[in-house]
């Protein structure tokens, strides 16, 4: 059985947006998905100033357009998208990746509603406790695999991931969602 490592930060809107098709592509496929934790710095939305230059504008205009492409495809399928300015820490959900956990979609999808639907803190241990708790997953502290989450973090961006979602194939890296056509291809031959 062919295996892909999905590298995802549950403040990355386009990673949350990957886990539904992700999810749908390992059961229409004999593929194991692992899924790694990436922590990524997300871009706060600028506010419009009357002062500013035309370089600061065109950073506003474009994560505004990010923005409304993500809840474009959010609204597609049935998601709740509520950016926050700045996007919050999330290492201590991201660390509870590393555990081992029986149900880990489970807890993807409970952690990831609960940033972008209701503000939860995922950098708080006793609510990424929670979320596994909820996901039937076995509860672990997340701060015993703070150094460990700093070792992965290493190792990812050394094996060349700079931003979520990455898919990891056969030694090939694939970023960001819209690949999943070629991801499908390469499983289906």
């Amino acid at each position: 059985m062919q295996s892909i490592d999905v590298y995802i930060d549950f403040k990355s809107a386009a990673a949350y947006l990957c886990l539904g098709p992700t999810m749908a592509l390992a059961r229409e496929y004999p593929v194991a998905i692992h899924w790694r934790p990436f922590i990524t710095r997300q871009r706060t939305l600028p506010a419009a100033a009357p002062d500013e230059t035309r370089g600061e504008s065109h950073v506003r205009v474009r994560e505004q357009a990010r923005r409304a492409t993500h809840q474009r495809y959010a609204e597609i399928q049935g998601l709740t998208l509520i950016f926050r300015d700045p996007p919050a820490p999330t290492d201590a959900a991201l660390a509870a990746l590393l555990a081992p956990l029986g149900n880990p979609a489970a807890y993807l999808q409970q952690a990831f509603d609960a940033y972008w639907s209701r503000g939860a803190n995922l950098d708080d241990p006793e609510v990424v406790t929670s979320l596994l708790s909820a996901s039937g997953n076995l509860s672990v502290d997340s701060r015993d695999y703070t150094d460990a989450l700093a070792d992965a973090q290493q190792q990812a961006v050394d094996s060349g991931i700079i931003d979520t979602p990455t898919y990891a194939l056969d030694g090939e890296l694939f970023i960001g969602r819209e690949h999943l056509p070629w991801i499908r291809s390469a499983l289906a031959s």
